[in-house]
């Protein structure tokens, strides 16, 4: 596992120069007294928002995903769908109806009729 240790040097210097002068006597082993130095160490490891984040931005892409595939394919079975008609007649499949065998041929007639119609206009 990997560690990352954050070490904080504190001294009294009239500026930057003289702080990082004395910080680096302090680490180097020549001066021993008057700089306070405090260490803290924790493992590396993931930030957990980021994670969240991440996983987050994922299902949210996979369900644009889904959905663009699934419109598109309801769309494909609509236009590509044989037999559609805006215009039908009542079909006579009934019992009750006497002339039930001769619905296919009517059906027909009316479709064609319509068609027909439909092209003079």
């Amino acid at each position: 596992m990997r560690y990352k240790t954050t070490i904080e040097i504190i001294t009294d210097a009239e500026n930057k120069n003289e702080a990082l002068d004395i910080a680096g006597d302090y680490l180097s082993g020549h001066l021993m007294y008057g700089v306070d130095m405090r260490c803290l160490t924790r493992p590396v490891g993931l930030n957990k928002s980021v994670v969240v984040s991440v996983v987050a931005i994922s299902m949210v892409m996979v369900a644009l995903v889904f959905s663009a595939a699934h419109l598109r394919f309801t769309q494909n079975i609509v236009n590509s769908a044989t037999g559609y008609s805006a215009i039908q007649p009542p079909l006579k499949t009934s019992i009750a109806d006497k002339n039930g065998t001769e619905f296919k041929r009517e059906w027909q007639i009316r479709q064609i009729k319509t068609a027909l119609d439909h092209l003079t206009k």
